[in-house]
Parts: structure tokens; sequence; C-alpha cells
């Protein structure tokens, strides 16, 4: 029942830890003879590498039996390379874990009996991850990074790619949802224990490939890590999980509205302080009325309660009608000085022509104008009784360029 960030915060204290009894990111050799060295970047890499991988497989314990499934095979790729290298203490306590995972595994399938739960996910997640990175201050050759992570590749390019999207979309890369592989073969019609099985025969095809790599020389070595990887991104892709469609898209929406939402941005700065300078009536209402036009809205309206004179409407609109039949109506009050009852001011919008979700944030600026600039800053007298100096017709120019309409 612990919160995220609690359990987080943990993990870091522990991948902490673990770099400072020399567990970590030191050096990668790529090609050639001379292993690359990471410098200061090795504690983040080495940070982000097993909370990473340790998130992850606590995110691919969705169905019975997966996570274990996989945390054997990785665990399998580890003894191999312990014993590789001659790191047979790494290698026993690979042989250890795989053993009591295959002990546990029968009692885990679906329908489970017992469960890995995040005491479970969690510490077989840390022991890869660190025993990953022993295995490379073993050998500094990339493939005793690379062999593990094509073993856990399904978890931990799950884990990327979920993040990716609810990043894309909006959301906490954090957030729960049932958008993750396993969940998305189930809703293929698959049964239970086949979404599992698949799920371990890709996890496995991954894996031999990174054995195949460890006896080749550099160039076979890469093509085989790499048709490793591309083995799992095709079947993400075709299940219909991995869509690179909508990707591009939701960065071409994501882009959209930030530049959008830093125009509307500068354009509020402006206005503030055209807002700020005005000193009667006339001067804040053009102003209102520019605002309007600025941030995208087509109409403006304002009705003012003249006393002696009755009520009046103050209206603004674009030149070119309205393209929807159903605009987004907004209201918001207008503060006056010496008067509980505030004014009302109503926008419209055409939502097709921007989207809602833009149309609400340049509403957001433009209320935030009249909450700071309202009737009540200008001067006593133009707060008090606010009488608009614009003649009473059915179309007026104002020097903005709208058309003005002061209707009574």
């Amino acid at each position: 029942d612990l919160r995220v960030g609690i359990k987080a915060l943990a993990q870091v204290l522990i991948a902490t830890a673990l770099y400072a009894s020399g567990v970590g990111f030191d050096a990668i050799l790529f090609a050639g003879e001379t292993p690359y060295g990471l410098g200061i970047m090795s504690f983040p890499l080495t940070v982000i590498w097993l909370v990473g991988v340790t998130n992850a497989f606590n995110l691919i314990d969705g169905l019975d039996g997966l996570a274990a499934g996989i945390a054997a095979l990785a665990c399998t790729a580890l003894a191999v390379l312990g014993l590789a290298q001659g790191q047979y203490l790494l290698a026993g306590m690979a042989i250890c874990l795989i053993a009591s995972i295959l002990g546990f595994l029968p009692y885990t399938l679906h329908p489970a009996r017992i469960y890995l739960g995040d005491s479970g996910s969690l510490p077989v997640g840390m022991f890869i991850a660190s025993g990953s990175l022993l295995a490379l201050q073993a050998n500094a050759n990339y493939i005793s990074i690379a062999l593990p992570l094509l073993a856990a590749s399904v978890p931990i390019l799950d884990c990327l790619y979920c993040m990716l999207r609810r990043s894309l979309d909006r959301r906490s890369p954090f957030s729960a949802d049932k958008g993750h592989i396993h969940h998305i073969l189930m809703a293929l019609g698959l049964s239970h224990f086949r979404t599992v099985l698949i799920l371990h025969g890709v996890s496995a095809m991954a894996m031999t490939l990174g054995l195949v790599a460890m006896s080749q020389s550099h160039l076979g070595r890469a093509s085989f890590v790499a048709a490793g990887l591309a083995v799992v991104l095709l079947f993400f892709w075709a299940v219909g999980y991995l869509s690179f469609y909508r990707i591009l898209s939701s960065l071409r929406q994501l882009r959209y509205l930030v530049r959008e939402e830093k125009s509307s941005q500068r354009s509020y700065e402006e206005l503030r302080l055209r807002m700020r300078e005005a000193s009667s009536f006339d001067e804040w209402w053009n102003t209102l009325c520019h605002a309007a036009d600025v941030l995208g809205f087509d109409t403006v309206s304002l009705d003012l309660d003249r006393r002696a004179h009755g009520t009046c409407r103050l209206e603004w609109s674009k030149r070119e009608p309205l393209s929807s039949d159903h605009p987004l109506t907004f209201q918001a009050p207008v503060l006056q000085r010496r008067r509980e009852t505030p004014l009302l001011a109503t926008v419209t919008v055409d939502p097709a022509r921007s989207g809602l979700e833009l149309c609400v944030a340049r509403y957001r600026f433009f209320a935030r104008l009249l909450d700071e600039y309202n009737l009540s800053t200008l001067g006593p007298s133009e707060a008090s009784h606010p009488q608009p100096h614009l003649a009473v017709t059915e179309d007026v120019t104002s020097p903005l360029g709208p058309d003005i309409a002061s209707t009574a």
C-alpha cells in the first residue's frame, strides 16, 4: 500500500548504495580495444538502469506467470555470462534464482495460487539489473549488458513505450492503464495462458540471438543484437501495440499545442501592458476587443447598466461570420467599483477552427485579463458609471479594425 513516491525513493537509495559499493557503469567497449569511460555520467546511468529495470519487471507482472518466466530467462542469460567470464559467484546466484523461480512457477501460472507481487518482482528485477552491471564490470564489452537486456527486452521496451505513450497523451508516465502489451494480446482474444506463452517465446527468441552474438566478431555481434531487438519491436508492431503513426501524430499535436500556448502567453503579456495603460472605459473596452481578436475569439459582448439611460449591450465581432452552427460560449464576470453585482462579458469561438483544448487555454488567458484588469481598476468615475462614448449604431468601426455595435 506504499505510495509510488516512497517506493521510488527507496529504489533510488538502494541503487545509490549499490553504486557506492562498486556496482555501476564504469566503461563500455563498443568496438576496438579501448573501452569508453563514462566519467560523471556513471552514477546517473547506474541509478536509471537499476531503477528502470526493477520497475519494468514490476509493471510487466500483470498476468499469472508472465514476470516469473521472463525473469527465469534473464537469470539464464546472467548465468551464461557468469560462466563465460569466470564469475562463478554471479553464475551460482543466478542459477539459485532460476531454481527458485522454476519451483515457484507452477503455482503462479493461471489460475495462480500465489503471486510475485511487489515484494517478489522488485527484488528479482533489482538482482537482474545489478547482476548485468557486475557482468559488464568483469568484461567491458557491451554484450555483457546487451544479453540480459535482450532476455528482458519485453518488459523493458513495454515500460519505455508505455511511459512515452502516456507522456505524449499529456498524462503522468507512472499512471496506471490497460495499455501494456499483455493487455493488447488479451484484447485480441488470446487466452491468459497463450498470452503468457507467446511473450515467453518472444523473450526466448531475443535471448537466443543474444547468445549467438557472444561468439561473433564486432560486426556480427552488433547485427545479432540489433536482430534481437528487431524481433521484439516487430512483434509489438505486428499485434498493433506499437504504432509509429500514432507517435508521429501525437508529437505533431503536442508541438502544435505547445507552440500555440507559447504564442498565447506572449500575447497575454502584451495585452496586460495595454490593459494597464487604459484610463477610460472606451480604452478599456477597445483593448478588450483587441484581446478577443488576438486570442482568436469570434465575438465578445458586455451588458451595461446605464441607470437613467437603461441598459445597453456592447458587441464586437469579426468581419467573417462563424463557420460553425454550434459555437463555444464562455462567460466571465467583470467586477465594478462600489457595486456588488458584476457585469457579464461573453465571448464565443468556433471550436472547429482550433479545437476545444486550445479554445479553453485561450479563454484562460482572457479570464486572467478580466480578473486582473476589470472596471474596478479604472478611475472612480469611469468604474462606477461606465459611459461608452460610442455612437449607438449598428456598425461602428473602431480604431482597432473590428466592428463594434452598441445596441440599446
